[in-house]
């Protein structure tokens, strides 16, 4: 007979951890955007290099959460609004910072000279890592990822706008494709998400 009620007792201690502690269990590996159900290998990011010249090697970055962004520098209101988010968001992470690395691939390689992207991604954020290359190998990297971008006719100035998609691409420490976070994404969610893929 005791035994039997220690063995209830056992049972309906084992269903109040699994009823506290399974919801946060499952909470912890939610990420906060459209997270990809079967994680496979990111497209390598073939002919790409960074503002310094090196080439971007995915395969390094093992370890790190690693986000890449489309954008470009003329770019009045999106890209610099992303990029104050992404710079927040590895911030909250204090000393694991350093296990975040940001690709702003930019869209406009004529305009985006490699002393332009270094300049610009280093207002906001040393983790953050301005990348360039040949039209073709942008155009090739940004359909690898879904990525929509679109230069439209330049202006009696010469100027011209870029219309872009405004995602963030989450890869984890793997290698692996993880989530892709709207542009709006809260800056604390973003910060969880990035420590929970490194």
């Amino acid at each position: 007979m005791r035994g039997a009620a220690l063995f209830a007792l056992a049972i309906l201690a084992g269903l109040g951890v699994a009823w506290f502690g399974l919801p946060r269990l499952l909470a912890r590996d939610a990420l906060h955007g459209t997270a990809f159900p079967d994680p496979e290998p990111a497209p390598a990011l073939d002919g790409l290099v960074t503002a310094d010249g090196a080439p971007v090697d995915l395969a390094a970055d093992r370890g790190k959460a690693v986000v890449l962004f489309f954008g470009y520098t003329s770019c009045p209101d999106v890209c610099p609004t992303s990029l104050a988010l992404l710079s927040r968001a590895i911030d909250e992470l204090g000393d694991d910072r350093e296990d975040v690395v940001v690709y702003f691939v930019s869209v406009d390689p004529d305009r985006d000279t490699p002393e332009l992207l270094a300049r610009y991604t280093s207002h906001f954020s040393d983790r953050i890592v301005g990348v360039t290359g040949s039209a073709d190998a942008i155009a090739d990297a940004a359909a690898r990822y879904g990525i929509f971008y679109e230069l439209h006719e330049p202006d009696a100035d010469g100027y011209y706008a870029v219309d872009h998609t405004a995602s963030f691409t989450g890869i984890d420490g793997k290698g692996r494709l993880r989530v892709v976070w709207p542009s709006e994404v809260d800056v604390d969610d973003l910060a969880s998400d990035l420590r929970h893929l490194r």
